[in-house]
């Protein structure tokens, strides 16, 4: 296996990787959005399943991200215009191909199972959580602003609690997933090697965080002026923000793990923080 350098990045390093997700999303524009346009509205039906439908979605979220990540890597790839497919059937394979591909590699499978059930624990962890920290105003029937200021702090931080802890799960499968089935590294080494990227490139992690949530928040008030309204602003803004966070995370994790031998130089000249044989 070549050598892996893990290169160092600060907080305004970090914007060419949003740069190269654009330069890269522009390649094939179509081809990369639509799989993500068609799964967020898949992902908000199964939502509407009580408790069942967030499970199932928790489960199938590391599986879909890598084919996600394998198909972006595909169109990075590959030189010319998309071919669009022609029929109904051949629209359902390209769909299963970007959104189920990664089940392709057996070798793959069961890792990203286990990331998914690790990714329902922490779930049920958080629902606790909120319970536990936000008390009767989690489950009161009134309106926020009719909760008394106790209640309302109490369920803010219990908000903002698990938020935390979405994010930092979040940025550490950030690169365990394409290091998992685009370098075919083994799960646990894809995670140390992971944690230790993360560990060097946290305030630029943060920021490609923080910009991919900022698209969501346009959507928000809408809920207060139309239900209708409120949904296809948040199917756009979902897949605007899945779709920035995708390419951007591919694009970070070219230029943060970089093959030593034969790699070419990336668009900035990052700091080599250390070589791992």
């Amino acid at each position: 296996m070549q050598a892996t350098r893990i290169r160092h990045f600060t907080a305004r390093q970090a914007m060419p990787w949003f740069s190269c997700g654009w330069r890269m999303w522009r390649r094939q524009p179509l081809a990369a959005t639509i799989p993500l346009a068609v799964f967020v509205p898949a992902a908000l039906l199964l939502r509407w399943i009580p408790v069942i439908g967030d499970v199932i979605l928790l489960l199938l979220l590391p599986s879909v991200a890598a084919s996600v990540l394998v198909h972006l890597h595909l169109i990075a790839q590959t030189a010319g215009r998309w071919r669009r497919p022609k029929s109904f059937k051949s629209w359902l394979v390209f769909l299963r191909q970007a959104l189920f591909g990664a089940w392709g590699k057996s070798a793959n499978v069961y890792s990203l199972i286990l990331i998914g059930f690790v990714l329902v624990v922490i779930g049920l962890l958080g629902y606790a959580l909120v319970n536990a920290v936000g008390g009767q105003a989690v489950v009161s029937p009134y309106g926020f602003l009719e909760l008394t200021a106790v209640q309302m702090g109490r369920f803010l931080l219990a908000y903002c609690l698990v938020t935390v802890l979405w994010l930092m799960i979040t940025a550490v499968l950030l690169w365990t997933v394409p290091l998992l089935i685009i370098r075919d590294l083994a799960l646990f080494e894809a995670l140390w090697l992971a944690l230790r990227g993360l560990l060097h490139n946290g305030a630029a992690v943060a920021t490609l965080l923080l910009v991919s949530a900022a698209v969501l928040l346009p959507a928000v008030p809408l809920k207060l002026w139309s239900p209708l309204a409120a949904l296809l602003a948040w199917w756009l803004a979902t897949t605007l923000a899945a779709l920035l966070l995708m390419c951007s995370d591919y694009c970070s994790f070219r230029l943060v793990f970089a093959v030593a031998e034969g790699q070419a130089a990336p668009s900035v000249q990052p700091r080599p923080v250390s070589q791992r044989s």
